[in-house]
């Protein structure tokens, strides 16, 4: 006995109040690329940071003069 197969259905894109497809919740387009951008840049500057720091408190090297 065959099944029939389902065909594939595509959905339309979202679009905005004027028809414009959008991407996203508020319909930017990457509007919060820069913001993820700094934080993953603040993230790493800490865990650096964080690095240099416990290898010098445990090897007993002194960053100054």
């Amino acid at each position: 006995m065959a099944y029939p197969m389902s065909t594939k259905t595509t959905k339309a894109p979202i679009t905005g109040g004027g028809g414009v497809p959008t991407s996203g919740p508020a319909g930017r387009s990457g509007g919060g690329s820069w913001l993820k951008g700094l934080v993953t840049l603040i993230v790493i500057l800490v865990i650096i940071g964080g690095g240099i720091y416990l290898i010098a408190s445990y090897t007993g090297i002194t960053l100054t003069n």
